[in-house]
Order: C-alpha cells, then structure tokens, then sequence
C-alpha cells in the first residue's frame, strides 16, 4: 500500500511503499528501491522545485534531481512520540525557493537547515502545521513565526490570520506557487483562500461544496488550483 507520493523533475514519482521507499519511472514503468533501509514509521517525503527531500531510516536526505546530485545529507533518529496518534517524531519539508529545509524528530522542537551552508537553527516549538514564506525568509509553526536565517521569533510577516491552537487532526494545509498563496485552516469546514503575498491582498475565497476538513490541493504547472475530496474533483484557474 502506498501512503505518499512526490512527484519529481525528470518524469519520476518518489513512493513510500509500506514504508519502503521506491522509485517509479513515468518514461519505463520501472518500479526501483530508493533507501537502503524499510522505516518502522511514515516516511519523510517531499519536493519543491528540482529538490526531493527523504528518510532512509537513518539519515535525511535532500537531492537534486535535474543536476543528478546529492545536496545535503544529515545522519539522524527519530524519536518516538509520546502523542498516541504517532508512533515517531518523523517529519521532514523544503522551502519554495529550495534555500532551506525544515524537519522534527523529537518532540519540542524543529530544526532549520540552510541546504548551501549547512548551517542549522532550532526552533522550540512542539506545535503542528509548518510553512515557509514564499520568499523562505519566515518559517511558522503553531501559530508562531520565526526568521530562518536566526531562529528569532517575529511577528506574523503574511496578509492572513494563522490560527492559534490548532491540532495535528484540525485542518491548515498551506500552499505556494510564486507569491501565491492558497491557505485553508479551520477546525471544521472551511474555504480556501488565495492570497498575492507580495501585494498582501486576497485573491479569492474558494467556498466549494465538496470542501470540507481533510482536503488535498495544490498548484499545477498551468496555475490552476486543486481540491479533491471523497472521490469529487473542482479545478479552479489562476493566472500566476
């Protein structure tokens, strides 16, 4: 069964496969292993732009699809949580503009990585649902905003309201394209907002009957917005 899937650079989707990473060819329908090791747990998965960012089971790694190159590796072990909800502190992202990477693997605390100096920051804070700014200059976590060059704690840098308090099982899901912004957050059903974060001003508010609490969107290459949810489908066009 697999639980996540990336699609990459050069026609290649990244599967977590009962926490087996693989590889799955477009161009040959190849299916190949992708980690040295199959994880006890959810795998760290994620892409943004060339990058793709994974974990073995005993290290994190981030690389470069288009050069065909590693750009950064990090030997590290998850920890088990003490939320019943989880087994492992186990969770991994990258920025929008590829500088930064962003992962948890114990409780309390995340940590920054500048993926050109290797340089990393720690932030305390054991809350849920991170994003990054699109510019990769601010990094937010429960409800809170920190610069990521330094880790400071600043004041909130985006045209919306984030939500304070919000649990793992609540809905605040953030998505990035440019300076675009598509945001849901809410306890219950809510729509998703389409905010220019360079002009700070709100774009659209898309109230869709087939929106409700756990909803996948995201940008596609043409600029249209996505939403899924119990098998129903609404595309929704943004010029980028």
């Amino acid at each position: 069964m697999t639980y996540e899937q990336v699609l990459c650079p050069n026609d290649t989707l990244l599967l977590n496969n009962s926490y087996c990473l693989e590889q799955f060819s477009l161009r040959t329908q190849e299916i190949t292993p992708f980690a040295n090791k199959k994880n006890s747990m959810k795998t760290m998965l994620d892409a943004s732009g060339d990058l793709a960012l994974w974990y073995t089971g005993e290290e994190i790694v981030v690389f470069d699809f288009v050069s065909n190159a590693e750009v950064w590796r990090e030997t590290v072990k998850c920890k088990k949580s003490k939320d019943p909800n989880f087994a492992y502190c186990c969770f991994g992202m990258l920025s929008p503009r590829q500088s930064k990477a962003a992962y948890r693997v114990t409780e309390g605390e995340y940590v920054l990585v500048d993926l050109k100096s290797g340089q990393k920051v720690v932030i305390p804070n054991a809350g849920w649902h991170p994003f990054f700014s699109p510019d990769d200059q601010c990094f937010s976590v429960g409800g809170k905003f920190y610069l990521t060059q330094t880790g400071e704690e600043m004041d909130n840098p985006f045209p919306f309201s984030v939500r304070q308090g919000l649990n793992f099982s609540d809905t605040c899901i953030v998505r990035t394209r440019g300076s675009l912004m598509a945001v849901q957050q809410e306890r219950g059903s809510s729509p998703i907002e389409l905010w220019d974060y360079g002009s700070g001003k709100l774009l659209a508010s898309i109230d869709d009957p087939f929106v409700v609490r756990q909803v996948n969107f995201a940008f596609t290459q043409s600029g249209l917005v996505l939403h899924t949810d119990y098998g129903a489908m609404s595309i929704y066009s943004c010029a980028l």
